[in-house]
């Protein structure tokens, strides 16, 4: 039995997803990585920051991303599901595989 935080027993007819809310401005895009109702829009609210993420690579050609792995996994352990973006890139990462299973999409089979 997992205990859901209050914060999303408020919802109805939806769940918690772990994505990207696009931030920045023209030419310059940089995305939060939020947990929030998968209701919500894109950039609207969200339930908590989790991290961020600079996709242009600095002046070392690195892309940087910053993330808060405990509430990263007490999301994960709520129940709450990755997008792609956010699956993909946690898949990157040298710890990816602490987060024990992995979330599959029903579209991809």
């Amino acid at each position: 039995h997992v205990h859901l935080p209050p914060k999303t027993k408020l919802y109805r007819g939806g769940h918690v997803v772990i994505r990207f809310a696009l931030g920045g401005c023209t030419n310059r895009p940089f995305f939060r990585i939020v947990a929030a109702h998968s209701k919500r829009a894109r950039d609207g609210k969200y339930l908590e920051q989790l991290g961020c993420l600079d996709p242009l690579p600095n002046a070392h050609g690195e892309k940087v991303a910053g993330l808060n792995l405990e509430r990263l996994r007490h999301w994960l352990g709520c129940g709450a599901q990755l997008s792609r973006p956010a699956e993909k890139l946690l898949g990157r990462l040298p710890y990816g595989h602490i987060f024990g299973h992995r979330q599959h999409h029903p579209r991809d089979g």
